[in-house]
């Protein structure tokens, strides 16, 4: 068996989670979120249209993940442009894409934060913000979440900030009606450690990846966990789907850059970027 990065880990799972002939949405600055679509587009779900931030647009095509000139992949084959505002408030919550979403932080029920770190009035840090992320996940059907580095700073007893709404846990059957929430929230979370998944409004480990243990779940969680008994390992993408991501869809190694930081994501996007401009 081919060994695989966590990276690929993740992406053969996102991509796993694709149906085909379904509207997907993807954000900006995500490349495991564009090589998981990419990878169900080449496989098993080759009549998905994508709604891309980048350009505001939706598209059938397939190509290469690339940065500088990402452009190509998506306003390059778009069928329909909008404007921000139409697709975030309107399109999208109509339509509820699959759609996977970075939090910067997650609660045990799946509430994400993507807004602050601290009070909101003084935060410690400001986010980037929710660009969208309140009208889908409070309507979408397919809300998943993808965390690149599996830290306690990310999952945590309490969020700063709800941004994102979390599983539907059945206390808050009354709550979520009065405040206009009619999907069930995150379905998923899928990490660069394991899988969980949502049973009775809890976050619940579903898999762990190959090489990992549920004791470094554990270590890296930040609330207690639950899982299934047995605990399966995440099924590995096959030679088929390596080689695709390898060499038609991310030869230069875009995926790889959210799961670095500091330094090491700075010479690793440096690298990306000569490349591209032929340097």
């Amino acid at each position: 068996m081919e060994t695989c990065t966590p990276a690929e880990v993740m992406i053969g799972a996102m991509a796993r989670e694709v149906v085909d002939g379904e509207l997907l949405a993807q954000g900006i600055a995500t490349p495991l979120v564009a090589c998981a679509y990419q990878l169900a587009k080449r496989t098993h779900a080759p009549n998905c249209y994508i709604a891309y931030a980048i350009g505001n647009c939706v598209s059938l095509r397939t190509g290469r993940i690339e940065l500088s000139t990402v452009e190509r992949l998506t306003l390059g084959g778009a069928l329909s442009v909008f404007g921000f505002a139409t697709a975030a408030c309107e399109i999208l919550p109509l339509l509820a894409p699959r759609e996977f979403f970075r939090p910067a932080q997650v609660d045990p029920h799946g509430w994400f934060n993507n807004v602050c770190l601290g009070p909101y009035e003084r935060p410690m840090l400001r986010l980037p913000g929710v660009g969208g992320i309140p009208e889908v996940t409070s309507h979408g059907e397919r809300v998943y979440l993808y965390v690149p580095r599996h830290t306690k700073d990310v999952f945590v007893p309490e969020i700063s900030f709800r941004s994102g709404v979390g599983a539907g846990a059945p206390w808050e059957t009354e709550a979520r009606h009065r405040a206009g929430i009619t999907g069930p929230g995150v379905r998923k979370v899928i990490t660069d450690i394991c899988v969980f998944d949502v049973e009775g409004g809890w976050l619940r480990v579903a898999s762990v990846h190959p090489g990992r243990t549920l004791d470094e779940v554990s270590a890296a969680t930040g609330f207690p966990i639950r899982a299934v008994d047995p605990l399966p390992t995440t099924h590995t993408p096959t030679a088929e789907e390596l080689g695709l991501l390898r060499n038609e869809i991310d030869p230069l190694g875009i995926r790889e850059l959210e799961m670095l930081t500091g330094r090491v994501r700075v010479e690793a996007l440096r690298r990306v970027l000569q490349a591209e401009s032929g340097q």
